[in-house]
């Protein structure tokens, strides 16, 4: 889970932004419960100028439902389009007004207080995530959020060379990082190599496909859809994620589904699947869970 927060001032008069306000799930260690987020006290009365989301990762978002209200503010909560859908869902099932939710486009520049917070563009499993370029008097602080180098990612821009170039020319205080298995050798592999293996895979098929993916990866899920079309099959989503997901890239823009009809309810138009019991169309199918 993540909550960071950057403060600058002396103790009396400190100025605060937040970035990210995720969860993480419970698991045998936790029995009875499901989701943990941070403790958000030591923020409460403090005079907080902007909460600043990285991506739509739950470990990212899956808490401003829930601790938004508890920091008492009425500080503005920055997204890039994909991310605000979500998170707009979040806090409507949570009671929350979203109104202090702000869409902002990638690569923009946000000033709060004495920061001036700028997106720049990354690479990741999930569309539009982004690092932050902090400013602050003191120095450049790169936030870099979750991230992985793809050239071709599929969904979206590729990673900002020349901005992350930029940022080390002006020279940067500090780099806060986060990325899964930095510690291992090697390079993390292309959504499009990953493409080009479902297609040979899912032609290979004679009967119905069924394939798991998280829902937030949406080029892994227009991947599946891309080798589906090109073998002659229908397709059906599976799953309340892959439905809330799928329609929140659609409605900013980044439909996984191209020009192709995809089922948003396991529910594809015609006939019956006998492999899953939400399609009503017969083989071959392909189904995304």
């Amino acid at each position: 889970m993540n909550l960071n927060a950057y403060g600058y001032g002396p103790p009396n008069a400190r100025r605060w932004i937040v970035v990210d306000v995720g969860v993480t799930f419970g698991n045998s260690e936790t029995p009875g419960i499901d989701l943990i987020c941070a403790d958000p006290d030591f923020l409460v009365g403090e005079q907080i100028d902007a909460v600043f989301l990285t991506h739509a990762h739950e470990d990212h978002i899956g808490a401003v439902g829930l601790l938004y209200p508890l920091l008492r503010t009425k500080a503005p909560i920055y997204a890039t389009p994909f991310t605000c859908e979500l998170v707009r869902s979040k806090m409507d099932e949570r009671g929350v007004d979203h109104k202090w939710l702000k869409t902002i486009s990638m690569g923009a520049t946000v000033k709060a207080g004495p920061f001036e917070v700028t997106y720049v563009t990354l690479t990741h499993s999930i569309p539009e995530p982004n690092a932050l370029a902090i400013r602050t008097p003191a120095g450049v602080i790169l936030h870099t959020g979750d991230w992985k180098i793809d050239p071709n990612p599929q969904i979206g821009s590729t990673t900002d060379i020349e901005g992350l170039t930029a940022l080390g020319d002006e020279g940067v205080l500090a780099m806060v990082c986060d990325s899964t298995n930095v510690f291992e050798d090697g390079e993390a592999g292309s959504e499009e190599t990953v493409r080009q293996g479902l297609i040979e895979l899912i032609a290979e098929q004679k009967q119905a496909v069924a394939v798991t993916t998280f829902a937030s990866n949406v080029a892994r899920v227009k991947s599946v859809i891309d080798a589906a079309n090109r073998a002659g099959r229908s397709v059906c989503l599976v799953g309340r994620s892959m439905h809330r997901v799928t329609a929140a890239a659609k409605a900013s823009g980044l439909s996984a589904a191209g020009e192709h009809p995809v089922s948003l309810h396991g529910q594809p138009r015609r006939g019956k699947c006998r492999a899953f019991p939400h399609c009503k169309r017969r083989p071959p199918a392909c189904g995304i869970a």
